[in-house]
Formats: C-alpha cells, structure tokens, sequence
C-alpha cells in the first residue's frame, strides 16, 4: 500500500515538473449549430495553442475549410482577419440535413536549424 502511494507521488512530481505541454490546433468555429436550408453559416478557422481562441494566421495556401455532405467535401473562400487572427468564410447551408463543417491546416515541415527555426 505505502509503495504504490510512493509511486502516485513520484509520478505526480515527474508529471508536474515536465511543463506544460504545446499543442498546434487548426479548428473551425460555425457561428450556429444549426441553420434552415439556404441560409448562410459565417465559419472562422482559427490557429491555435488555446482552444477556441485563435493566435496565428496560417499561410492562406496551408489553410482549407469547407463543408461536408452527402459523402462530399465541398471548399469555401476564406480570407485572413488580421484583427482576429482568423480565416473568415461562410457557406450557404446545402439542406437542412446534417452537414458537418471542416478545416485543416495542411502539412508542414519545420526543423530546428543553426539559423533557427525554419519551414
């Protein structure tokens, strides 16, 4: 019994001196959870560490969101809201089915160089 409360403790020490854990997230935020068939969703897609509060704009080329029915993706336009931090977009809802609303920041390679931080 005292053992495995030694080992609770020692592992809550090593867990709480290890630092906060950073994260990349790239999420999209609808501005409703539902809307009537033919009516416009304004969608922002935000990057970031925080979740739901967005802290960086992505390159536009890296970022996709869209919205998903039917067994098909469909993109949207979206914009860079430099006052936000976000890519602002909205889409006129297919039906008033089900639809889900999509966003991903594409793939990046960074590496840790003599000159610093590169993509």
């Amino acid at each position: 019994m005292m053992r495995s409360f030694r080992e609770a403790v020692a592992l809550a020490a090593v867990v709480g001196l290890a630092g906060t854990a950073h994260s990349h997230e790239f999420v999209d935020k609808p501005a409703a959870m539902t809307v009537p068939a033919g009516a416009e969703l304004q969608v922002a897609g935000l990057s970031t560490h925080v979740f739901l509060i967005s802290q960086e704009l992505e390159a536009p080329k890296d970022v996709k969101v869209g919205y998903y029915v039917d067994g098909k993706r469909t993109d949207i336009a979206v914009k860079p809201n430099d006052k936000t931090l976000a890519y602002d977009g909205a889409l006129t809802a297919p039906s008033s089915a089900t639809f889900i609303v999509t966003g991903a920041r594409l793939p990046q390679i960074w590496a840790t160089t003599p000159e610093g931080l590169n993509r």
